[in-house]
């Protein structure tokens, strides 16, 4: 199983087919951590950057637009 939007292009392309499942799958979440004691120049890049609406919005699409 593959969320469809992670993989449209491939589908578009025929590169992938699309078949049902007998059974549906339950939406996946995304959970981001990191350690607390360790607050260094890196980490706060990463804050910054996953504060931005178009990064965010990435995560969530997918890599399908690199495919």
């Amino acid at each position: 199983w593959v969320p469809r939007h992670r993989v449209a292009s491939l589908l578009a392309r025929g590169e992938l087919v699309e078949m049902a499942t007998e059974t549906p799958r339950e939406p996946n979440l995304l959970y981001l951590a990191w350690r607390g004691d360790h607050d260094g120049r890196a980490l706060r890049w990463w804050l910054d950057q996953l504060r931005q609406p178009r990064m965010a919005a990435a995560l969530m699409r997918g890599i399908d637009g690199f495919a």
